[in-house]
């Protein structure tokens, strides 16, 4: 989970269009798409009001979206502050955001704060510093505190968390092997990874494919990062 990631290597002097830039980037695009078709309107009034409106809209799906990950019953304005919570927190540990999302939602409110960091182990990518560790907790003390106010039954909160949630994703290094594979004439890691992306939401199956980034992807190309012409 890393605000300033970007995939592309032509991107890395100002990081333009990293992860954490896409909501102005998609804005700027839409001005740019408006530019171009304003020859077609009479009146630019439309093109400027539906500019105008792509914040609140944005926004508004962005929390309706983050709400369902984290399994809420409704957003509300202190739920606005976890949320930015989150952010700021998995920002500065960067655990690996699939998984972490998937393990968030079989947190019970029994854990112990050992128990905590256990469960989550297998979302990070290095050992946590005691600082690191009381900032995690206490963002998981903050979630369960909220989660306990919910209106809805926390098996339903967990199918929400789990149906928004994939457990699956096309990883650059899944797909570098199986491109590595087909160009050996070996087709099956290729087949075995398009049948698991059928079905991104299983609860079980595929185990293996359910794994952070290996530490000897972490700098390979093609599995790091990508060119334009990649």
């Amino acid at each position: 989970y890393d605000h300033n990631f970007t995939p592309n290597t032509t991107d890395l002097p100002g990081r333009r269009y990293a992860f954490g830039n896409q909501p102005s980037i998609a804005y700027w695009n839409l001005g740019k798409l408006a530019n171009a078709i304003s020859i077609l309107f009479e009146d630019l009034e439309p093109l400027e009001s539906a500019l105008n409106s792509y914040e609140e809209i944005f926004w508004n799906a962005y929390y309706v979206m983050m709400g369902k990950k984290l399994g809420l019953d409704q957003v509300t304005k202190k739920d606005k502050e976890l949320i930015t919570l989150f952010e700021k927190t998995l920002s500065s540990l960067q655990p690996d955001m699939t998984l972490f999302y998937r393990l968030l939602a079989e947190v019970s409110p029994e854990m112990q704060e050992e128990e905590i960091f256990s469960h989550f182990a297998p979302a990070f990518y290095r050992e946590l510093i005691a600082e690191e560790r009381a900032n995690f907790f206490a963002l998981i003390r903050n979630y369960r505190e909220r989660i306990s106010k919910n209106s809805i039954p926390r098996k339903v909160s967990v199918e929400i968390m789990n149906r928004t949630n994939p457990r699956i994703i096309l990883r650059n290094y899944l797909l570098h092997q199986a491109i590595e594979d087909l160009e050996k004439g070996d087709n099956d890691r290729f087949l075995r990874l398009q049948e698991a992306l059928k079905q991104p939401y299983a609860a079980e199956g595929f185990e293996d494919l359910v794994q952070k980034r290996p530490d000897w992807a972490s700098n390979k190309a093609g599995c790091s990062m990508l060119s334009c012409s990649s």
